[in-house]
């Protein structure tokens, strides 16, 4: 079960652990979500093989994590 789930006002959703394939153009076919963070005014969203993809916090609906 995913600890957390990222939605942008596009309503594109970024789960933890399921595969993107934001990265094709660098050579990977899919990589995993792993974690996410912040850096200045942007969610950094940290995937598999040290790939990220910074997304500004003003594109961002809600974060939803799982209280373990």
């Amino acid at each position: 079960m995913p600890d957390f789930q990222i939605v942008t006002t596009d309503n594109q959703a970024h789960t933890e652990g399921h595969a993107y394939s934001h990265f094709k153009d660098l050579g990977y076919d899919s990589a995993r979500l792993q974690a996410y963070g912040y850096e200045g005014d942007y969610v950094v969203l940290c995937f598999e093989h040290g790939l990220q993809l910074s997304i500004p916090e003003h594109r961002i609906q809600h974060i939803a994590t799982s209280a373990v």
